[in-house]
């Protein structure tokens, strides 16, 4: 489960990514496998690589398949059989002029009870880096599971279940190999943007004032294969600039992510989240009453409180001037490359010295957060 966010906004750039391969990358087994450990989604601070590796896994009936996540960023891995795909938020049974709530089903695991056939709806929830989901598969047959977090088809596969005496099984030697190969080519690919998109590019301004430019997050350009975008940085390049006084920054997309923001909240106080577990009043609650260990890990289809409300408005644009005030709440809304309503750019003056934090909405938990600071212009 998710937990609020952190007081320090200090990015952490990633240091390290490992991912295994995907697809049907497999081997013949002279014995086959009774158990597999594979990988939903793989990244550090601020990279994410949204696959499951492998995609395509083919085991003979009995086996065991365990996924862990080795992302920050949050998965499910959920298997629906006949069941309608669920969204991962909801409209409360209230009414839709409510907050949207997060889905109990997508939120909270549903377990099978010993071995699966294929027939019912099971999932792991959401589940945090390290966590572990494992099917024991005692029916032949094919059977399609998907992250319901992420809606593009590299956060799909499917488990090919066949019977003894079957050839062409995925072995952990395959995965394992495929891992090691898969990490370098990912962890070169991860240095190469961020030696060449880290700088901030800027332009001099008639007025003696400077005009610099921020990504705000980015991702790989260059794959043949159909998979570019794959491997995404969650973070703002430069996340540290340091400007002078009657200086403003640009913060612009540079992703196919659907939408990123540029939020500075009130700098005297914790910065909001945009998910927020509340009771029937209204009242806050910690999210340790969410976990395994709390109350409500129960039913994923219950209704009851508390609930993850969203709060809606931290998505929404603050705008209340051009000149940046640290005694007030500013933020972008969402910026993105797939809807021109809400625009790819955004741009604030800064005319007060300081240091100011800021962070991204939806990715902050990713480590996108960062800092301008405001120096007094020399005369």
């Amino acid at each position: 489960m998710r937990t609020p966010f952190p007081i320090g906004l200090s990015l952490l750039l990633f240091v390290g990514i490992a991912a295994g391969g995907w697809g049907a990358y497999q081997a013949r087994a002279s014995q086959a496998p009774t158990e597999l450990h594979v990988y939903a989604g793989y990244g550090g601070a601020n990279v994410t690589v949204e696959e499951f590796f492998p995609a395509t896994i083919r085991i003979v009936e009995g086996a065991t398949v365990t996924w862990t996540l080795g992302s920050v960023r949050e998965h499910t891995v959920t298997f629906l059989a006949d069941a309608t795909r669920p969204q991962p938020d909801m409209f409360q049974p209230e009414g839709q002029s409510l907050p949207r709530m997060k889905n109990p089903l997508v939120e909270y695991p549903l377990l099978p009870e010993g071995s699966w056939d294929g027939s019912s709806y099971i999932g792991s929830g959401l589940m945090d880096h390290d966590d572990a989901f494992s099917v024991t598969f005692s029916t032949a047959g094919t059977y399609a599971f998907y992250c319901l977090l992420r809606g593009h088809e590299q956060m799909t596969g499917k488990v090919e279940v066949v019977g003894p005496g079957s050839a062409d099984l995925t072995t952990q030697t395959s995965v394992d190999q495929l891992f090691a190969s898969e990490s370098a080519k990912f962890q070169t690919q991860i240095n190469e943007m961020f030696d060449a998109r880290t700088g901030p590019s800027k332009q001099e301004m008639p007025n003696g004032s400077t005009l610099w430019f921020v990504r705000n997050g980015t991702d790989w350009r260059a794959e043949p294969d159909g998979l570019a975008g794959r491997v995404q940085l969650r973070a703002f390049l430069p996340n540290r600039l340091t400007i002078n006084q009657g200086d403003s920054v640009v913060w612009y997309t540079d992703t196919r992510v659907p939408v990123h923001t540029v939020t500075f909240p009130v700098q005297e106080g914790l910065p909001p989240s945009r998910w927020v577990p509340r009771m029937e009043g209204g009242s806050e609650v910690s999210f340790d009453l969410l976990r395994a260990s709390g109350a409500y890990r129960g039913d994923p289809n219950s209704m009851s409180w508390p609930r993850i409300l969203e709060e809606a408005w931290m998505l929404q644009p603050s705008r209340p001037s051009p000149i940046y005030d640290p005694t007030k709440f500013f933020s972008s809304g969402q910026l993105g490359d797939t809807d021109p309503d809400i625009g790819r750019a955004w741009s604030l003056t800064f005319d007060t010295p300081g240091t100011f934090l800021y962070f991204c909405v939806p990715h902050v938990n990713l480590g996108q957060s960062g800092q301008v600071t405001v120096v007094p212009r020399s005369s």
